[in-house]
Parts: structure tokens; C-alpha cells; sequence
């Protein structure tokens, strides 16, 4: 009794050729996909970064913490005819005007476009001047730009 011939090399140039394919597609693959999953980081941490001067914006509000509010402002701050410095003076006068504030802000819509960005969002203001309670509430829009510093305010307060 004779037992029927393997064709082993077969099996083994079979096996390579699939083995290499699957290499190259999966070469193919992460070539295609790396570059979308970095720029999701990117997008991601630019995001998070924009986030942050939103929520320090706030706490400034809220604080009325002058310093910290202007540090979120561009010097190249320009919008309604005011510059960085006329606009550093209208919130010094502002802030020592309100004896309390109250600023929250919800429904951020964040939209990132190369060095420029904008975010829109719900808030509510209660402030009291002298005495007097004062209550504003809608939608605003707040323009950013990527600086060496990060991301500040360019137009929009």
C-alpha cells in the first residue's frame, strides 16, 4: 500500500503568498488610517484646549478676576471698532462695576478651522449693579485664533 504524495512546498507558497498579501494590506491599511487617527488626536486636544479658555472664561466671570480674563484675550483682540486695549479697559470698568456675577454657559458647539475657531453656547448672566439684580441669557459667539500662547480670544465679548 502506497500512500498518496503531500505537495508540502504547495501548501508553504500558498501560506507565503497569503501572508504577504495580508502584510501588505495591513501595511496599506494603517498607512490609510494613522494619519485619520492623529489627526482625531489633533482635533481632540485642540478641542480640549479651546474647552479650557471657555471654562476659564467662566470661572473669570464668575470671580470677576480681571488678569485671568485678559489673559485669555489676543492681543490682536479687534471687533465692534474695539482693540486689545480698549476692550482690557471696557472689562476693567465692567468688572468694577457688577458686585456680583453669576455665568454659566452650556451647548458649546466648537468648530476648528486651521488656526481660527469659533465656539457658540447657550448662557445665562446674573449680575447685580448697586444693589440691582440683572439677569441676560441667549446664545453668544466667541472667536479664537491659535497663538504661540495657545488659543485666545480674537473677536466676540
Amino acid at each position: 500500500m502506497t500512500l498518496p504524495e503531500i505537495q508540502i512546498p504547495h501548501l508553504f507558497r500558498s501560506t507565503a503568498k497569503r501572508r504577504r498579501r495580508s502584510a501588505i494590506l495591513f501595511i496599506t491599511l494603517l498607512s490609510v488610517l494613522l494619519p485619520l487617527v492623529a489627526g482625531c488626536t489633533r482635533s481632540t486636544a485642540e478641542r480640549q484646549e479651546i474647552e479650557r479658555v471657555a471654562e476659564l472664561r467662566s470661572q473669570a466671570l464668575t470671580t470677576k478676576n480681571l488678569d485671568l480674563y485678559v489673559s485669555l484675550i489676543s492681543r490682536n483682540y479687534q471687533d465692534k471698532g474695539k482693540d486689545f486695549t480698549a476692550k482690557k479697559q471696557e472689562l476693567a470698568n465692567t468688572f468694577h462695576s457688577f458686585d456680583r456675577v453669576e455665568y454659566r454657559s452650556w451647548n458649546r458647539d466648537i468648530r476648528i478651522n486651521g488656526d481660527q475657531a469659533t465656539i457658540s453656547a447657550d448662557y445665562d448672566l446674573r449680575i447685580t449693579v448697586k444693589g440691582s439684580p440683572l439677569a441676560l441669557s441667549g446664545r453668544e459667539t466667541l472667536v479664537l485664533r491659535r497663538e504661540a500662547g495657545g488659543w485666545k480670544i480674537v473677536g466676540g465679548l
